[in-house]
């Protein structure tokens, strides 16, 4: 509900961390892409780690850190989490990096807790541990790179799905001075507790830390959502927090045609030859509504351009967005959504909190019935106004309008136009979908 986060912002990431108070915004804003600095993180470690700062007052000798942030640095310190530039100098105000925010995280998951772990670069060592435990995906930073708060927010997040791990043996090992230290191998957790699958979301892992701090009331659930999409739901003890893609699974995203020959380039010859032998499936979701047995020769054409779907009933084109999944035993699964165009026969009513709208007339066979009235709950429609022009989404599984968004209304001299495809207005070019 922030007003400056956008879709491409790690939404689902700002969504969870945002209801279990580890990260919250100022007011109306988030404001991702500010820099997080070192003690910033320190409040976000403690929040996530549920530490009673007030008892660690006084354990440390910096002299550089904010004074409301002392006790969160502090309590990171004491802890093992955090380390600082010397006995007095911590670097409060300093924008924590990629490093250091990783190394914070993983020593919070029981990694490095002995001196050889580190190797001969810490900052080497910490990015390969991080990255094997998958804690930067959706994240696009250099190991020295300063971390925005939607960076902060998608690497803790991956932290809550990863698993906990504890020392199982040492090593000795060369301390690089002559002399020898020890190194810690380490295991997985075992999951010994009554919570122990409930962020599993199909990753395998032993033991998560969302399971470990959340027990149970912080949940992840695979699904399918209005769409057909594969999903993901979080929930946090009675709450639902939200249903999102499983940005896993995306290969691809088209916005206008998507051919035959670009998906047989996507998925590759091989797993074609699997979904023909029957090895994987394909599901085919149209506006939230499942086709049923779907042609593998509508999909995957080698090198044709011809638009996937059926002609005249489910083709790509202007105005479709498709995107494509694959999970891992190769099943596919393509989802179509399709923009449908209504006009507000009043302005938004404030008293029903909803808005009447009419269906713009068009001969469309496939069109489903759209609701002539928005309610504002469902879709956020409290700015039209009558007369407005509407594009909008509709999904057959919940047989309602998903989304709403002002179209824009151009005017001019029409100098030639064609039923399906254009039309050219004071010699600009404007391309469309008419099925």
């Amino acid at each position: 509900n922030y007003a400056d986060v956008a879709d491409t912002d790690n939404v689902e990431a700002i969504d969870v961390l945002q209801t279990i108070n580890v990260m919250v915004g100022d007011g109306s804003n988030f404001n991702p892409d500010q820099n997080v600095t070192r003690e910033e993180m320190a409040v976000i470690m403690c929040r996530l780690l549920d530490y009673t700062v007030s008892t660690y007052k006084g354990t440390t000798n910096f002299t550089d850190v904010d004074e409301w942030a002392l006790p969160y640095v502090e309590a990171c310190y004491t802890n093992g989490i955090i380390a600082g530039y010397s006995d007095t100098q911590f670097g409060g105000g300093d924008p924590v990096t990629t490093g250091q925010a990783s190394l914070m995280i993983l020593k919070a998951l029981g990694y490095f807790q002995e001196p050889g772990d580190f190797g001969s670069d810490w900052l080497v060592e910490t990015i390969r541990q991080g990255a094997q435990i998958n804690l930067f995906d959706k994240v696009d930073n250099g190991a020295n790179d300063a971390l925005t708060r939607n960076d902060v927010a998608q690497i803790v997040l991956n932290a809550l799905q990863a698993e906990c791990v504890q020392i199982s043996d040492h090593d000795l090992v060369s301390d690089g001075k002559g002399g020898f230290t020890t190194k810690a191998n380490y295991h997985g957790r075992n999951k010994v507790t009554a919570w122990d699958n409930i962020l599993d979301a199909d990753t395998g892992a032993g033991l998560q830390l969302g399971e470990e701090l959340y027990e149970g009331d912080l949940q992840l659930v695979e699904m399918e959502d209005d769409f057909g999409r594969p999903a993901v739901q979080w929930k946090y003890g009675t709450e639902e927090i939200g249903t999102y893609a499983d940005s896993t699974q995306l290969k691809a995203t088209y916005t206008a045609k998507a051919t035959r020959g670009e998906l047989y380039s996507l998925v590759g010859s091989s797993v074609v030859r699997d979904l023909e032998a029957g090895r994987c499936d394909l599901t085919v979701f149209v506006d939230g509504k499942e086709v049923t047995n779907p042609n593998l020769d509508n999909y995957f054409v080698r090198n044709s351009s011809t638009s996937i779907g059926i002609s005249g009933q489910n083709a790509t084109g202007n105005g479709t967005l498709t995107e494509v999944y694959m999970d891992k035993e190769n099943n596919v699964t393509v989802v179509q959504v399709n923009t449908y165009l209504v006009k507000a026969t009043a302005d938004y009513n404030t008293t029903k909190e909803s808005l009447s709208v009419e269906v713009v007339d068009v001969d469309c066979a496939t069109a489903p019935a759209l609701n002539t009235v928005i309610e504002n709950a469902d879709v956020d429609v409290s700015s039209f106004k009558e007369g407005d022009y509407i594009l909008v989404t509709y999904s057959y599984d919940t047989k309602q309008i998903e989304s709403a968004q002002l179209a824009e209304v151009v005017t001019g001299e029409v100098s030639e136009f064609t039923v399906d495809d254009y039309v050219i207005m004071d010699g600009t070019t404007y391309k469309y979908d008419y099925v």
